[in-house]
């Protein structure tokens, strides 16, 4: 079931301007945004690594390792957390850019998890299925939508879905998959910006907007 929506998400060219009584937080830290990825081959074992510090594009998909020293087969979610301590019981809207796409990923889920400390890097292979499996365990599904090339993704988050996951609580944390995660490919992936990655210009990071009331 789909929860917190209250407007179509999807992508635009840019996002709006700034008025005087709208917010906008960016990610604080290198690592309050990254991915967690496995080896394909290895479920349900859910092997792999997790990487916060990254000036590479972050994927989310299906993608062949070019530096696994035997290339594995893996497959990758994303992982952004905000500080929302300011925030002021309004509905958020998440704002990511699609910078590659690669393939046919398909249709791109969009989650709100109970992930609250930064990612603390794993380059080492390794069991990494308690982050992982967030999505599995204590994800909230807010919207599927299709990416599109140099454009803006859009997700509205409903303040009492914000209060519900995170009341008392100082962050958010928004995790991204894929709708098909077994796809019979190792090159189906989206490339999104990052805090460390913004190949156009440096506002192009993720960030949360607001209307302050």
């Amino acid at each position: 079931m789909i929860l917190g929506l209250l407007f179509l998400s999807g992508c635009e060219e840019t996002p709006p301007n700034q008025e005087s009584n709208e917010n906008r937080v960016y990610i604080k830290n290198d690592n309050d945004d990254g991915n967690v990825a496995i080896l394909t081959d290895s479920i349900p074992d859910f092997s792999g690594y997790i990487i916060g510090n990254s000036d590479q594009q972050l994927i989310v998909g299906l993608f062949t390792s070019g530096f696994l020293p035997d290339g594995d087969n893996l497959t990758s979610r994303g992982i952004f957390r905000f500080d929302i301590s300011e925030w002021n019981e309004t509905d958020i809207i998440f704002y990511l850019k699609c910078v590659n796409i690669i393939g046919n990923p398909g249709e791109l889920k969009v989650y709100l998890t109970d992930k609250l400390e930064p990612l603390s890097d794993q380059s080492e292979i390794e069991d990494v299925s308690a982050i992982w499996n967030l999505i599995e365990s204590s994800g909230k599904e807010i919207t599927e939508l299709t990416p599109q090339v140099d454009k803006w993704m859009n997700v509205t988050i409903s303040k009492g879905t914000v209060n519900e996951m995170y009341s008392g609580k100082g962050y958010m944390t928004i995790m991204l998959k894929l709708s098909d995660e077994n796809m019979d490919s190792n090159t189906d992936y989206y490339g999104f910006a990052s805090v460390d990655y913004t190949p156009s210009v440096e506002n192009d990071q993720p960030y949360l907007f607001y209307v302050q009331d």
